[in-house]
């Protein structure tokens, strides 16, 4: 009886259903035959109504808390989701803030780096007027050096015989044409220093 007790107690009963009636006609036939022999009998029907009472009793108190149970794990499911979200929220708007920040940085560092290009460049362009000035000097320098030179030859030249007239007025022409090109040098290097 305590075996047949335990299996029907194992099973999940709320309230009086198909299964307790049968349980409850199995415990009547087993009352009377307990009643013939009452050595061998050791529960009676209340016995077995009140195990049965007992036993729905806590199986209510377990779905209860079956129901509790699943109502804070759906509360704790709840809760997770949205920190869930919450962080995945965080986290995009700090990918896309560090996405800016090093997008701005690129800009200023390419914007840092043509700047020093432009300086440079600057520098060069300027420090080259200056070469080309000196050597505009060197050589009007030069060629002023030549045209007293031919200055100088004229005179000896014209202490000459006049013969040689011919010979001078050729060196004139030259003297002319250097002056010319000295002039054009002139030019160049006052262009040169206005650049």
């Amino acid at each position: 009886m305590r075996s047949l007790m335990n299996f029907f107690g194992g099973l999940r009963i709320r309230s009086l259903n198909p299964l307790i009636a049968v349980v409850l006609l199995f415990a009547v036939v087993v009352g009377r035959v307990g009643q013939a022999d009452a050595q061998t009998s050791r529960y009676t029907l209340d016995d077995v109504m009140d195990k049965l009472i007992e036993v729905d009793k806590r199986l209510t108190v377990v779905e209860t808390e079956v129901k509790r149970n699943r109502e804070l794990i759906e509360t704790v499911n709840t809760n997770l989701t949205k920190q869930i979200e919450m962080v995945n929220t965080n986290l995009g708007d700090r990918i896309s803030a560090t996405n800016t920040t090093m997008r701005w940085l690129f800009g200023l560092l390419v914007a840092l780096f043509g700047s020093i290009l432009v300086f440079v460049f600057n520098i060069a362009r300027s420090m080259r007027p200056a070469e080309s000035s000196k050597a505009f000097r060197k050589e009007g320098k030069a060629i002023t050096e030549r045209e007293r030179a031919l200055e100088e030859k004229l005179q000896a030249e014209d202490r000459r015989a006049p013969q040689e007239t011919r010979i001078l007025e050729a060196l004139e022409q030259k003297v002319d044409a250097l002056a010319e090109r000295q002039k054009e040098l002139e030019g160049k290097l006052k262009l040169a220093e206005v650049i």
